[in-house]
């Protein structure tokens, strides 16, 4: 397993003005990509911001994402009903930036909200880490507070990207959740469950690839578990376990359907470089956004389930899992 070291004060070294390239336990707040930018076209054309939350008992799976490109905006959620094993709602929205904004300041903390008509989004974390997530989304509404006070430290990675120029992502989970989930006359409470977010501040290439795996709940003992793995992308940097109270940085994410790739009905296989995870993943349902608008595209699917396999601490101790929800995500845009 790899060791962590602590966040750094700020992404650029105030001597050189260079980026902190490296993965670190913690956040790095006030993130401006500006300095590293060419000039504002730059930043229209490869600035991309999101954050995206999830919230999760052993009934409900929801997730909302607000994303900001230069050109355009989007958010999206749905709920996965897990008793039923699908989706009871989902929700997508494409916009112009202005009815966006994903923003990251030092003092107030981080905010991302998507305002169009009736659809409002609004999902902010504070300086202290805990993170409101408010939706009003067609049939789908969510009144959420994830508490940070007693959650295991998050992850960042800040990593160069080939035909790009940097990417900033933040993983957490287990924070403590409450609050409310409700899908027409359906109502999920959240009141002892976990929350967990990705945010992610880049200059990206042209066109970006990923595989992501995310999952949050408990060990058959009874101990809390996260996880997030990504192949692809930023890679090895931003993967990591959580058990109990403990942060580890693993090797990088191997996602891997079982048999012919393009059935998504199919298992995934979930391991890591490091042989930490051993991993299986049965998805239930889908949340897919495909869409085509000129020189701009993206294939989107993420799959949402439960996972069962074992996953090793950094003593080596083996923890058995049968029944965490999450997700997995294959991912292709041009943007």
């Amino acid at each position: 397993m790899r060791t962590l070291t602590t966040a750094p004060s700020a992404l650029l070294d105030p001597a050189t003005g260079a980026a902190r390239f490296g993965s670190y336990e913690g956040s790095i707040s006030g993130v401006d990509l500006a300095p590293l930018a060419s000039g504002r076209l730059q930043r229209i054309a490869r600035e991309k911001r999101w954050i995206y939350a999830s919230l999760a008992t052993d009934e409900v799976f929801a997730a909302a994402a607000v994303v900001r490109l230069g050109y355009s905006a989007t958010a999206f959620s749905y709920v996965y009903d897990a008793k039923a094993g699908r989706i009871a709602a989902h929700e997508s929205a494409l916009g112009i930036p202005a009815v966006c904004d994903v923003s990251d300041d030092r003092q107030r903390g981080v905010r991302g909200a998507f305002s169009l008509g009736r659809t409002r989004y609004r999902v902010e974390k504070d300086p202290s880490g805990d993170v409101l997530v408010e939706v009003r989304a067609g049939a789908i509404s969510i009144d959420a507070q994830m508490r940070a006070e007693r959650a295991p430290p998050s992850i960042t990675a800040v990593a160069k990207i080939p035909e790009g120029i940097i990417d900033v992502t933040e993983k957490r989970t287990l924070l403590a959740a409450k609050g409310s989930i409700v899908v027409g006359d359906r109502r999920w409470s959240l009141d002892g469950g976990h929350g967990g977010f990705d945010l992610t501040q880049g200059l990206l290439a042209r066109r970006t690839r990923w595989r992501w795996a995310f999952a949050m709940g408990r060990t058959d003992a009874g101990v809390r578990f996260g996880m997030n793995l990504v192949q692809g992308f930023v890679g090895e940097p931003e993967c990591a376990l959580w058990i109990g109270d403990e942060l580890m940085g693993v090797g990088e994410g191997r996602i891997e359907r079982e048999g012919d790739d393009r059935d998504l009905r199919r298992a995934w296989r979930v391991t890591t470089t490091c042989g930490s995870v051993d991993l299986r993943f049965v998805p239930s349902d889908f949340h897919r956004e495909n869409r085509e608008l000129l020189v701009v595209s993206s294939k989107f699917v993420q799959g949402v389930g439960r996972y069962e396999g074992t996953v090793r601490d950094r003593s080596g101790r083996e923890h058995t899992i049968s029944t965490a929800l999450g997700v997995t995500e294959d991912q292709d845009t041009r943007w």
